[in-house]
């Protein structure tokens, strides 16, 4: 899947606060499907008492909320067929130094 999206890929010419350094991990693993599973529950509990989906409806349809989940659902999919495929599964909170 190809993205069209640049991303900027130098450092800002100022820090934003004052540290000496700062480090940013971005991991990709079986553990963030039980985040996704998480958020599906949370958006399910909303959308049942459809609390704030007026604010949304200016914008888009109401199919657009299913189609939103379907995805997440077919995401967690993904991420169960990866785990089986023996890939390695990291617990929720882990560090590697």
């Amino acid at each position: 899947m190809a993205s069209s999206m640049e991303y900027a890929t130098s450092r800002p010419s100022t820090a934003y606060c004052k540290q000496r350094a700062s480090l940013l991990c971005l991991a990709n693993n079986t553990a963030a499907a039980g985040l996704f599973a998480e958020a599906a529950g949370r958006f399910n509990k909303l959308f049942q008492r459809k609390v704030f989906i007026h604010h949304y409806l200016q914008y888009m349809e109401e199919a657009g909320f299913q189609e939103a989940l379907d995805s997440n659902v077919g995401l967690r999919g993904l991420y169960k067929e990866a785990e089986k495929e023996g890939q390695l599964r990291l617990s929720k909170y882990s560090l590697v130094v």
